[in-house]
């Protein structure tokens, strides 16, 4: 900005002295010319004495900003490019997709960015401090480290709501597709309010978690603000005294206060950004979670793959409950064989087990205790595409588009 207003008015030298932008032309209520020489410099002034020189015209702030504007009329046209890419860019991002990682690559990316400018003039900004007065700077960044101390604080807080916030957001999609898929089921207990109200718990679980945030984020930011007004006092209060003592100038010292604004400008966008990396590691801790997840049963133990498979299958004390459920033990002891060749029915109530033993021969389960053999060898021996191979599992559904061979 600087240089652009200093090229702005070394361009009023160039100007002609007819030209409507240059600044002493009909200037009538600050130069009265009564007459002016020919054949020499000397000029009248309202009447006084003619002297050799003019004297320093003074020109307001006003009209300075009016000269400028004028300046600007040279390059319209650059203006109007740099105004259309700005419109073309806006109509162009409502077109781009939200479903392929853009939110959170951008995140990424401009955080980035802002961490590395801000973190260099941070740095640059405190050694033209310190080379103006090390006493000032001490002064500056001797709230550093609490403010540091609290925004690690406010990170650990706001990473923890986060992640309440993503678990309170499935909890309540986890209901809404449990409802949807079952509404038959729903209408036929007359069940709708009160899966109207589980919803609606789900939600409001996650508002009041939201009020949280709002509430940690707006004392964070008072903190800093009421940190950068106490810093800011302090330094006009000893500063003044630098000023009056003799030991600091007075442009020094508003050169000095222009820097600290910009370090506690840099400092809140730091701090900022701290805060919205933190929202996205709360965000995305549960799906790295679940990538990191390793399987109990190990895919890669089996070796074993005969070129000739009998199909006897034996169970031999098979003990089982579920994971989510390990203190209802759904098979207790069960022992049966199955020879090659023969058709076996399971037949039981609802919660007699069959699926569960389904589950168990494909091993989608490991059982709490007794062998699960196929011809002899315990079912984790087999590889696992082998395995799968000569144990196929069908689902005859309504829809054969359900069919799984």
């Amino acid at each position: 900005m600087g240089l652009y207003i200093v090229k702005s008015l070394s361009r009023y030298s160039n100007l002609d002295s007819t030209s409507p932008y240059h600044p002493l032309l009909n200037n009538s209520d600050n130069l009265n010319i009564n007459n002016v020489g020919t054949s020499s410099n000397f000029s009248s002034l309202n009447g006084h004495q003619q002297t050799s020189n003019l004297l320093p015209l003074r020109v307001s702030t006003w009209e300075h900003i009016r000269y400028l504007l004028g300046y600007c009329l040279y390059v319209w046209n650059w203006l109007l490019v740099g105004f259309l890419f700005l419109v073309i860019y806006a109509s162009a991002r409502v077109f781009v997709p939200l479903y392929t990682a853009q939110t959170m690559s951008a995140t990424i990316s401009t955080n980035v960015n802002i961490l590395l400018r801000n973190g260099l003039m941070v740095i640059g900004s405190v050694v033209f401090m310190m080379g103006m007065s090390w006493r000032l700077t001490l002064l500056t960044v001797i709230v550093i480290p609490p403010i540091t101390f609290f925004t690690k604080l406010y990170s650990s807080y706001y990473d923890s709501l986060s992640e309440k916030t993503q678990k309170t957001k499935s909890d309540a999609n986890r209901v809404a597709e449990e409802v949807i898929g079952c509404m038959r089921n729903i209408r036929a207990f007359a069940s709708e309010q009160k899966e109207k109200d589980r919803f609606g718990w789900h939600l409001f679980r996650t508002l009041e978690i939201n009020k949280k945030k709002s509430m940690a984020l707006a004392g964070f930011q008072w903190v800093n603000e009421f940190a950068n007004n106490c810093i800011l006092v302090a330094i006009l209060s000893y500063g003044g005294h630098l000023v009056l003592s003799g030991r600091m100038t007075a442009d020094q010292m508003l050169a000095f206060m222009l820097y600290q604004l910009q370090l506690g400008e840099n400092f809140y966008m730091l701090n900022s950004v701290g805060t919205s990396l933190m929202e996205c590691v709360g965000a995305s801790r549960k799906v790295f979670e679940y990538i990191k997840r390793e399987p109990k049963i190990k895919l890669d133990k089996g070796e074993l793959m005969p070129e000739k498979v009998l199909g006897k299958i034996e169970f031999c004390q098979v003990g089982f409950s579920y994971p989510t459920r390990p203190n209802t033990h759904v098979l207790k002891d069960l022992s049966f064989s199955i020879l090659p060749g023969e058709v076996v029915a399971l037949v039981g109530p609802s919660g007699a087990g069959k699926s569960s033993i389904i589950a168990l021969l494909e091993h989608f389960y490991e059982p709490l205790f007794g062998q699960i053999l196929l011809d002899d060898y315990p079912i984790e021996q087999y590889e696992h595409r082998y395995f799968h191979k000569i144990v196929r599992l069908i689902f005859n559904l309504k829809s054969s588009c359900f069919r799984f061979r």
